[in-house]
């Protein structure tokens, strides 16, 4: 009874991968010796049974038959496991060949990615010398612009007090000639006057001429003495002639000056306007005003002046006063004008101070803003990184699409992505989670959540779509007389195109 059913036990038994030999050998041992035990129990049946001697024997014989067919299928189980263990090996040889492989895809994928972090690091540093010598640039631009500002202003101003001066100088020349104008009739008048009393001279000198004839020699000293005297006022008058024409020389060697140093600023001007075309806008300088027509009329009165002095002496003499104090009064404005120029420079000197302290506050508005935008562009860098590294973790395709710096689109979603304490954090309006939870991974499994929450049923399933095969586990049945085997084969070939699909896909897509 004990043999049979360890026979049953051993055909309904399942025969696992693991298959130990020394144990199958025992249990031939047993075998033999449980045989040997009944020999030696049907050798004592056959002493002290000798009429059941022949009943033995058959069921002996069949018991015999029985135990070589169980031997038989048993050297059969052990060919088939032997092969089944073959098989294991080398598919376990395939999968080491498969790691192997994608361990230096890993390895590739490191140095890809330290060689795309110096790349980035060699563009930023290239970035960040474009932009420091653009800001340089840029402040000496800035400084030129504004001494070229400053030269011009100085320029403008110079032209219009000299314009003015000019204007006042005319004005003066007007208000002379309307003075002349006004006492031309009176200087008639007074020639009329003259010339009557000429004529009233001829006649007292015909008189004088008759009372010469009666007394020679008392006229002729007394004639003497008038001559000396008329030409020593002729003398007098003379000088005060060239004096005023002197001054009148030197009037118009001063406007002409003037016009040469008008001429030259407009010219430098112009130079300037080319220069700062790029700066500032055309400036529109009035033109100077036309000095031909006063030159004339200065030259006219000048001619109507030397022709009235032979008639009119007294006239100028009185004339003489006016021009001097005219000088004067020009003198003291030249004065004024020239405190007023060091006033102005002393402000210009000041407003200069103000304008390089505004200067280099500018600069360092435009540093901390440069450097403002190159810790956002190394934060911005940081997230790309650590959202690939997040994606080659967990063996995942990258679903973010970058839109702006720290904007990403994600499902038609926008979504902004921050780094807190080396960890991605997503803000989607005002819900806040880290990525593992806005995406549904769970870090620890690098599997999706929902898998976790799932029966036994779909979580093999799950399982099943994260192993490296493709093709299904393939069952085959066994009959070998009474019992049935059912022996589990793999397929012995792999794809390597399946193998961690999604990082290799990532990887395409970076590249």
């Amino acid at each position: 009874m004990d043999i049979s059913t360890n026979t049953d036990k051993i055909c309904t038994a399942y025969f696992k991968v693991n298959f130990n030999t020394q144990q199958y050998w025992e249990y031939m041992q047993t075998l033999k010796s449980s045989l040997a035990s009944l020999e030696i129990s049907l050798n004592h049946e056959k002493e002290s049974h000798v009429n059941s001697y022949e009943i033995l024997i058959e069921k002996e014989k069949k018991l015999q038959n029985e135990y070589e067919k169980k031997i038989n299928s048993l050297l059969t189980k052990i060919e088939r496991f032997k092969q089944l263990n073959h098989s294991i090996l080398q598919e376990k040889k395939c999968i080491e060949e498969q790691v192997n492989h994608e361990r230096d895809y890993v390895k590739n994928l490191e140095n890809k990615l330290k060689e795309a972090t110096l790349s980035y690091s060699e563009a930023l540093q290239k970035a960040e010398d474009r932009d420091s010598s653009f800001v340089c640039r840029l402040s000496e631009l800035v400084r030129e612009n504004s001494e070229l500002n400053q030269t011009v202003h100085k320029m403008k101003f110079d032209i219009e007090e000299k314009n003015n001066y000019l204007y006042i100088i005319e004005e003066q020349l007007k208000r002379k000639n309307e003075c002349l104008c006004q006492e031309l009739p009176a200087m008639n008048k007074k020639a009329d006057e003259f010339y009557t009393i000429i004529r009233k001279s001829q006649e007292s000198s015909q008189k004088m001429i008759t009372d010469l004839c009666k007394n020679p020699e008392q006229n002729i000293e007394n004639i003497n003495s008038a001559f000396n005297s008329f030409k020593e006022e002729n003398s007098n008058l003379t000088k005060e002639l060239q004096m005023l024409l002197e001054k009148n020389t030197a009037l118009a060697i001063e406007k002409e000056t003037l016009k040469n140093e008008n001429l030259e600023k407009n010219s430098r001007i112009k130079e300037l306007e080319t220069e700062i075309s790029l700066y500032a806008s055309h400036i529109s300088f009035d033109q100077p005003t036309n000095l031909a027509n006063t030159s004339k009329i200065f030259q006219e009165s000048s001619e109507n002046l030397e022709i009235e002095t032979s008639l009119n002496i007294n006239c100028l003499i009185s004339l003489q006063n006016p021009l001097e104090e005219l000088i004067k009064s020009q003198e003291q404005k030249l004065i004024i004008q020239e405190s007023t120029i060091s006033e102005l420079q002393e402000k210009i000197k000041c407003l200069e101070q103000e304008n390089s302290k505004h200067l280099n506050e500018i600069c360092q508005i435009k540093y901390k803003t440069i450097q403002d935008i190159k810790l956002e562009r190394i934060k911005v860098d940081e997230v790309d990184l650590q959202l690939q590294k997040f994606c080659c973790d967990n063996f995942i395709e990258n679903p973010f699409v970058k839109m702006l710096s720290g904007v990403y689109m994600y499902n038609k979603k926008q979504v902004s992505l921050l780094l807190k304490n080396n960890s991605l954090i997503c803000k989607y309006g005002v819900v806040t989670n880290t990525i593992e939870e806005f995406l549904h991974v769970d870090v620890k499994t690098k599997k999706p959540l929902h898998a976790a929450n799932a029966t036994n049923s779909e979580k093999g399933k799950n399982i099943g779509s994260y192993l490296p095969t493709t093709s299904p586990i393939s069952k085959k049945k066994v009959n070998h007389n009474e019992n049935d085997l059912t022996i589990e084969e793999k397929p012995k070939t792999y794809t390597k195109e399946k193998l961690f699909s999604p990082v290799r896909k990532h990887y395409k897509r970076m590249h």
